[in-house]
């Protein structure tokens, strides 16, 4: 079904009938697979049985027995070997919209501080969306400056410039001053690291040479 949106283009939107049809497939699973569908439907994409653990704090047990409860009312489906993800967009579509805005920025906060905790090279693009969607605005911003400095490294100027766009909003947006990243804590330079950050954008898209952190 297709409806107008406010500026004039055409959009799908979910029917009453099946909304609510994938509304009591839903509230008839266990309140811990109600849990993952949350995590999944805020990530967006396949995640994996670690992940979900450690944003509910589930025990590996329970996690396997509210997936299986998931898949079997075919709202997830496995992705891999160790992967979910809905069966449906339009199954995530109506988990998403259920939450409520508290619940949806909650998780996504745990999302990041899961994946933040993990070992290995930090997942800096999606803790940068994470920590934003959740309104943890400091650790967005450095995320995002992070992500653009990978960016730029690799020549993607153009993803550059958005990830430091996104790091000025955050700055913009916080009530109070930005925590200081490590790098900007150590050197002292806290208000030339923030105006890096505001500067990174225009030197990206005017092409200028080396990485915009003005440091």
């Amino acid at each position: 079904m297709r409806a107008q949106t406010w500026d004039g283009a055409l959009a799908w939107s979910v029917p009453w009938d099946v909304r609510q049809s994938i509304r009591q497939r839903v509230a008839a699973l266990p309140e811990a697979a109600r849990e993952m569908l949350g995590v999944v439907a805020v990530v967006d994409r396949v995640v994996s049985c670690a992940l979900l653990r450690g944003v509910v704090t589930r025990t590996e047990g329970e996690a396997v027995a509210a997936l299986d409860a998931a898949l079997r009312a075919h709202l997830l489906e496995e992705a891999g070997a160790d992967g979910y993800r809905f069966a449906h967009g339009v199954i995530r579509e109506v988990v998403e919209d259920d939450l409520g805005a508290a619940r949806r920025a909650l998780l996504h906060r745990r999302v990041a501080e899961t994946l933040e905790r993990a070992l290995g090279a930090p997942p800096v693009e999606a803790l940068a969306y994470h920590y934003g969607q959740g309104g943890v605005r400091d650790k967005a911003a450095l995320y995002a400056e992070q992500a653009g400095d990978r960016a730029w490294a690799q020549f993607a100027h153009a993803a550059a410039e958005g990830h430091y766009r996104d790091a000025a909003d955050h700055l913009d947006a916080q009530d109070r001053p930005p925590r200081r990243s490590r790098r900007a804590r150590e050197t002292g330079r806290g208000a030339a690291h923030d105006g890096a950050i505001r500067r990174g954008a225009d030197r990206a898209r005017s092409g200028g040479r080396g990485v915009p952190r003005g440091r």
